[in-house]
């Protein structure tokens, strides 16, 4: 203990933890005594911070390409002054050894993996201090326009600039609908009634309610509520007629919350193999990095 702890020791860990247990302790007194004032962030719902601790997931694009050149270099046996011919396609080479690769980690859809436990922990843990900070600052999403790292997060796992990989590989279960967009998010299994029933969607007036706020209980029986802004013509009373068939089957369950699921478990084109390396050919980016995210960790709810 003299000379220290070496790097890579498994007692390392833990010794970090008691520190950084002590070291918080300190500083909830040091606030409580008013020897320390934290640092306020946000303008709206405002969180107080006094001590921040974290590590970061995530790699800029340039250095993204960097790491792959080094990569590459050093497979072919090459360097910067004397270039050797790649023979094989790159992407090939980060297939697994069963589909013919070499089964080469892709650092751009594990940083995308990374990135989506970002977002699920956001989903998922927003009582935790990480969170109230992330949503203080940036949660409106106009932060895009101040904030670099939050842009690149936006482009990377959320909406159509990601093509939605991070949506199609996450489903809801809903317990009161509290939580969750009744129109805009999957929350059925069958997909977004915005996209299932475009045309309904476009003249209701309940666009931007949740699950819980489109009905109401009478008793102990759930009644729907859905209004809308005009006269249904004979297109949109079909979709509703098709909507309300698929919500017959549904009930809120009080006391409960909502939560996120993976669907990475439902693929049944593609095995994962060891802790990332995907067996299936033919996979965008989103995928791959969504079944990276599911090893990861980042989900550990399967979707039956």
């Amino acid at each position: 203990m003299e000379k220290g702890i070496r790097q890579g020791d498994p007692l390392a860990p833990f010794l970090f933890l008691v520190v950084a247990e002590g070291l918080n302790g300190i500083m909830k007194q040091a606030v409580l005594t008013k020897n320390f004032l934290p640092l306020c962030i946000g303008k709206n719902e405002k969180v107080d911070v006094s001590l921040l601790q974290f590590a970061d997931k995530m790699m800029p694009k340039g250095v993204l390409k960097q790491c792959k050149q080094i990569m590459s270099l050093f497979l072919w046996g090459g360097s910067d002054e004397d270039r050797k011919v790649a023979w094989v396609n790159w992407e090939d080479l980060c297939n697994p050894k069963s589909a013919g690769g070499l089964g080469i980690r892709d650092l751009e859809c594990f940083n995308l993996a990374l990135l989506g436990k970002w977002r699920w922990g956001l989903m998922l843990e927003k009582d935790q201090l990480w969170c109230k900070v992330l949503y203080a600052k940036y949660g409106d999403g106009q932060a895009k326009k101040v904030s670099i790292w939050w842009a690149d997060f936006l482009k990377s796992c959320v909406g159509s600039e990601a093509n939605f990989w991070f949506e199609n590989a996450v489903s809801r279960r809903i317990g009161e609908g509290d939580d969750t967009w009744f129109w805009r998010e999957d929350w059925f299994g069958n997909g977004k009634f915005c996209d299932m029933f475009a045309d309904l969607f476009q003249v209701s007036a309940q666009q931007e309610l949740r699950v819980v706020e489109m009905g109401c209980w009478e008793v102990d029986k759930w009644l729907w509520n859905l209004q809308w802004s005009c006269r249904l013509d004979d297109g949109c009373v079909n979709q509703l007629s098709s909507l309300l068939n698929i919500l017959s089957s549904f009930t809120p369950i009080r006391g409960q919350k909502d939560r996120c699921c993976s669907l990475a478990g439902q693929r049944s084109s593609a095995a994962v193999c060891g802790s990332w390396a995907i067996e299936s050919k033919g996979w965008s980016v989103g995928d791959l990095a969504g079944s990276y995210m599911a090893n990861l960790g980042g989900a550990k709810c399967k979707v039956v």
